[in-house]
C-alpha cells in the first residue's frame, strides 16, 4: 500500500514538472512531447518504494532538420529534445506536494538546488522514435564561438511496454553554436539497427534559445 503510494506522488511530480515546461503545445514537437510524457510516467511503474526520481526541469535543447549518408544519398527528418532532470528524493516528492506552492515555485527550487546536472533526451527519425541516454554536455562560454558539444547514447525503446530496458543502437555527436542570427546543431549520428544501419551527418535548427547548464566542464 505504502509502495503504491509512493508511485502516486512520483507520478503526480513528474507529471506536473513535464507540463510546467510549457511544451505540449509546440508546433512540430507533439510527438516527443507525448513520449517524454510517457515515459516520466511509465518509469514510476518501476522505481522502488526508495529511489529517487529524475524528475525533468527545464528545457536544455530543442532541434529539428536532417540526418544525411553522403555516400548514398539517403535522407531522413530529424527531430531531438534534450531536458535538464534533477534526482528528486521520496522525503522531497511529499514536501513539495504537502506545500502550498505552484508549479513554477516548486520548478525554481529544485533548479536553484545544488545538483550534479543530469540530461535525458529523444529522438525522432523519421517515424521512428529514439531515447538519448548518457548524456555529456561541454559549454564554452565567454568566447566568440559559445559553443556547446553534445554526446549522447541512442537507444531503442524497450520491446515490452511495461519494461524499462532499452537497446542501445547508435550515438548522437554534436555541437551547437551561434550561426547567422541563430543557433544550429552539426555532428554525426551513427545508427546500427533495422531501420537504420549507416553513419549520417546532421544538420538542426535549434528552436528555441538554449539555457546554459550551471556546472558544466
Amino acid at each position: 500500500m505504502r509502495s503504491g503510494k509512493r508511485k502516486l506522488l512520483y507520478a503526480a511530480v513528474a507529471v506536473l514538472l513535464v507540463l510546467s515546461l510549457g511544451l505540449l503545445g509546440t508546433i512540430g514537437a507533439i510527438p516527443l512531447q507525448a513520449q517524454h510524457l510517457n515515459g516520466a510516467t511509465s518509469t514510476v511503474a518501476n522505481v522502488p518504494p526508495d529511489a529517487a526520481l529524475e524528475a525533468p526541469i527545464a528545457l536544455f535543447h530543442q532541434g529539428t532538420g536532417f540526418a544525411l549518408n553522403e555516400s548514398s544519398g539517403e535522407f531522413h527528418l530529424l527531430r531531438v529534445q534534450i531536458v535538464q532532470v534533477r534526482s528528486v528524493q521520496p522525503a522531497e516528492v511529499r514536501e513539495l506536494l504537502e506545500s502550498e506552492k505552484t508549479v513554477t515555485e516548486i520548478k525554481a527550487e529544485l533548479m536553484a538546488q545544488e545538483s550534479e546536472q543530469l540530461y535525458k533526451g529523444y529522438l525522432r527519425i523519421d517515424n521512428h522514435n529514439y531515447r538519448l541516454e548518457n548524456i555529456s554536455v561541454n559549454a564554452t562560454t565567454g568566447t566568440d564561438e559559445n559553443q556547446t558539444i553534445i554526446v549522447a547514447s541512442v537507444r531503442a525503446p524497450p520491446l515490452i511496454p511495461e519494461s524499462s530496458e532499452t537497446t542501445r543502437v547508435g550515438e548522437l555527436t554534436m555541437t551547437t553554436k551561434d550561426y547567422d542570427g541563430g543557433r544550429i546543431s552539426k555532428g554525426r549520428l551513427m545508427m546500427h539497427d533495422q531501420v537504420y544501419d549507416k553513419t549520417y551527418q546532421v544538420l538542426l535548427i535549434v528552436l528555441q534559445p538554449q539555457s546554459q547548464p550551471r556546472n558544466v566542464r
